[in-house]
């Protein structure tokens, strides 16, 4: 028999589950994707999402096993599980976004020198992050996502009210959303758990009842928050991960923030 407590979350859940996912809808249909397609989809996440929880208790997964918990056929399912699995997002953490960090938390100059025997440039900077990547094909893709201007020697950061989303590679675009919106979701799913272990933050700032000149104002002002509290955060986490990622540290966190008006 079902806890009455879990019933209550089944059916809020299901009360705002179109609220949540209204958005992609959206965009969804504005793309042309139909609700076959979108069912399919889904289909198959819950499928993945199924073994994952009958892994977590230990059980043997079997067509029979994700039926049960999905009420997916078993024939569909067999299905799903013959194709290939929903491809993985990129990397956690990419390399532009790495070298952003280490330059804001290094209170470096908006403009820096590519090379530099004087002063910190921007070869120095990325290979303070990493030796994987030439410092040239860094730049070339932070240029490429419109995060800096190079003229010259100068590499220049692009401020973040001023970059131009439009020129941006739509796809890198949208597996950073995918990854900061699983992050947001897991850590506001975690919190509504019965049994949650751990509380994460997840807050926001609401304003009703403005003009949009205000809107875009607080917009900007938001951006500037933003700035500051992940310099002040990047300076806590730097040495962390320099020292832990050389010694196989395996967990990962992410600290964001956004700002939406209408």
């Amino acid at each position: 028999m079902y806890n009455v407590k879990n019933m209550n979350m089944k059916q809020s859940l299901l009360d705002n589950f179109p609220k949540t996912i209204a958005p992609m809808v959206n965009m969804a249909l504005e793309l042309g994707i139909s609700y076959q397609e979108f069912n399919a989809l889904i289909k198959q996440v819950f499928i993945e999402e199924s073994k994952r929880i009958i892994q977590q208790k230990n059980h043997k997964i079997t067509d029979a096993s994700v039926s049960v918990i999905t009420g997916i056929s078993r024939t569909a399912i067999a299905k799903v599980m013959k194709k290939s699995k929903v491809a993985e997002s990129n990397p956690w953490i990419n390399f532009p976004s790495r070298i952003l960090a280490a330059w804001t938390g290094q209170d470096l100059k908006a403009s820096i020198p590519y090379s530099s025997k004087e002063e910190i440039d921007f070869i120095a900077l990325t290979k303070g992050v990493t030796t994987e990547k030439p410092s040239k094909t860094i730049l070339n893709e932070m240029l490429r996502l419109g995060l800096v201007d190079f003229n010259g020697d100068k590499v220049t950061l692009v401020p973040l009210d001023e970059r131009n989303l439009e020129n941006n590679n739509k796809q890198e675009l949208f597996k950073q959303f995918t990854d900061n919106m699983q992050s947001h979701v897991q850590a506001a799913t975690s919190n509504l758990r019965d049994k949650a272990e751990v509380i994460f933050l997840e807050e926001a700032v609401k304003v009703d009842g403005i003009h949009l000149q205000s809107a875009k104002q607080l917009s900007k002002v938001s951006a500037k928050v933003w700035r500051q509290s992940s310099k002040a955060f990047i300076d806590e986490v730097q040495p962390i991960s320099d020292k832990e990622e050389k010694e196989g540290g395996q967990h990962k966190l992410t600290f964001g923030v956004y700002c939406y008006y209408e």
